[in-house]
């Protein structure tokens, strides 16, 4: 009976080892967008706009 906890125990931790990694990569991910838009906004990096069309 002494095997059971640590298998739980590592599922638990190997859970938990996710969350934090998809934690910091969506945190990195929307820091890359604020940062994105406030050069567009600042007229640093500008990109055309392929989606739009012209009548």
């Amino acid at each position: 009976m002494n095997r059971r906890p640590d298998v739980i125990r590592t599922l638990v931790m190997v859970f938990a080892v996710g969350l934090l990694i998809s934690g910091i990569t969506s945190l990195a991910a929307s820091d890359n967008r604020s940062t994105t838009s406030a050069a567009q906004m600042s007229g640093g990096i500008a990109a055309p706009n392929a989606t739009a069309r012209s009548n």
